[in-house]
């Protein structure tokens, strides 16, 4: 719930460039698995605000 509220303070740009370095950071393989999930989960909160 606290993630929710948090995102939906952020204003589009901020959600953007917090996705895009969501994105960046699994896209190279570095995270561990237990962040790599929480990682796409916020991820996809992120993109549904973006909408």
């Amino acid at each position: 719930m606290a993630d929710t509220d948090d995102i939906q303070a952020l204003t589009f740009e901020q959600a953007l460039a917090e996705l895009e370095g969501i994105v960046t950071r699994l896209e190279s393989g570095q995270a561990a698995l237990d962040d790599s999930i929480r990682l796409y989960e916020r991820g996809a909160l992120l993109k549904a605000h973006c909408e």
